[in-house]
């Protein structure tokens, strides 16, 4: 087992932090031991590999608190094989429980090993991993004063319009159907058309068999990462993150209860929902490609309900940009940042 190099990019008293690992996946199985940016009680993984045409990559975490660890918790293993692709449900005991993509616990913790075990395919080849993101957070911190970047405020980005409905069982198709209209938009300003991928062509290619559904959070990203892109996921900090975003840009994918995000006073059952945030009002509400509703092009829905719909899911979104474009330059901003 071997080592990688990480470099911490957030602070410490945020709600949301993250770590990017250059990893180095030269032997068939790998461990490295981090510390936290700060305390967390929720992880996320997500990672950036070439495939190739088979086998797969197992992820596992494990928490280490002073004097004991946890188990070994396992990660949705990743595979362009829809055979090898699977989460991995009824994980739970009394430090905490895998919910398809996320790693909650009952305590908060500074510190965790995560194991990656390269595993063939049929031509003996297995993939390749080039790097690991963990988005952290912690549900006790409170964010600081949320002072929004009016720069993006009355700027929309022309991202393609798709809408879910459109395809074979497209009810449950937001998270694939925002992953294509991201790597469509890039597509275009990028003159790669080979990233234009269709909505039908992205499920396909994320599905897993086992939860029975394409919104496994790190596969979306994955997908995006294998064209060429950076892709990974995280948890952000308030909206004016997402700001600075729209101002360098970049339109950014977001997780959210779709009945908060109408105004309705409460969530109903399973109503997570996947939007492409693509610009603001010049009175800061935001405006998405919603890939759930075909009436009007663009939706402005008030920044309230966004915000309440948003926080539903700690502030996850997808991060999909062109290896050459820089991220925003924000301290203690929970993204990759070079």
């Amino acid at each position: 087992m071997v080592g990688c190099v990480f470099s911490i990019l957030a602070a410490v008293t945020s709600p949301a932090t993250f770590l990017s690992l250059d990893w180095d996946q030269t032997q068939t199985e790998t461990v490295q031991t981090v510390i936290a940016p700060g305390p967390f009680d929720s992880l996320v993984l997500s990672f950036s590999a070439y495939s190739g045409s088979g086998g797969a990559l197992k992820f596992e975490a494990k928490v280490i608190y002073p004097g004991r660890e946890t188990r070994w918790y396992q990660l949705p293993q990743w595979s362009v094989d829809s055979n090898l692709r699977r989460s991995f449900p009824y994980q739970k005991d009394a430090d905490g429980a895998v919910d398809t993509d996320i790693l909650n616990l009952v305590a908060p913790a500074n510190k965790v090993a995560i194991r990656v075990t390269s595993i063939p395919g049929e031509d003996g080849f297995a993939p390749k991993l080039d790097h690991v993101y963990l988005s952290f957070a912690n549900s006790a911190a409170k964010a600081g004063d949320d002072l929004p970047n009016k720069a993006a405020w009355g700027k929309q980005i022309e991202v393609p319009k798709k809408c879910q409905g459109d395809y074979a069982n497209g009810g449950v198709l937001c998270s694939p159907t925002s992953v294509s209209m991201l790597i469509s938009y890039w597509a275009e300003q990028e003159a790669k058309p080979f990233w234009a991928v269709d909505v039908s062509q992205v499920a396909s290619a994320i599905y897993d068999p086992v939860w029975g559904g394409t919104g496994v959070w790190p596969y979306n990203t994955a997908f995006a990462a294998g064209l060429g892109l950076n892709a990974y996921v995280t948890r952000m900090n308030a909206i004016s993150d997402l700001e600075h975003w729209i101002a360098e840009g970049i339109p950014v994918a977001t997780s959210v209860s779709y009945d908060l995000l109408r105004g309705k006073g409460k969530r109903g059952e399973n109503d997570g929902h996947l939007v492409v945030l693509i610009g603001f009002t010049k009175d800061g509400d935001p405006v998405f490609n919603d890939p759930g509703s075909r009436a009007e092009l663009h939706h402005i829905y008030k920044r309230q309900d966004f915000e309440r719909a948003w926080a539903s899911s700690q502030r996850a979104c997808y991060l999909v940009y062109p290896r050459e474009r820089h991220a925003p330059r924000l301290k203690g901003g929970p993204w990759e940042q070079k």
